[in-house]
């Protein structure tokens, strides 16, 4: 897969995701960004065939969170937190 952040005219950053793997049969597929020490997660929304763009928001440095996480959550998943199944992870060049 691949992340990268886009930035537009008026200073706002979106996450663009493109992931090259199959879809878990059971769930969803959830794009997280976490820090360097691996210890704050803040998930940005759900991939989905039709969705791969997500802003950031203003207060979320990707510099400070750098690190990108795609994780598998079980169906119906009410968690607020990371299921703890990364499906993919690698580090944003920022």
């Amino acid at each position: 897969g691949e992340a990268v952040v886009a930035q537009d005219a008026d200073g706002n950053k979106t996450l663009v995701v493109n992931l090259n793997a199959p879809r878990p049969v059971n769930g969803s597929q959830e794009v997280w960004l976490i820090d360097r020490g691996v210890t704050t997660t803040r998930s940005l929304g759900h991939l989905t065939p039709s969705s791969n763009r997500f802003n950031i928001p203003a207060d979320l440095d990707p510099r400070q969170f750098p690190i990108v996480d795609v994780s598998a959550e079980p169906p119906n998943d009410t968690e607020p937190r990371h299921s703890g199944n990364s499906i993919v992870r690698g580090t944003l060049n920022v």
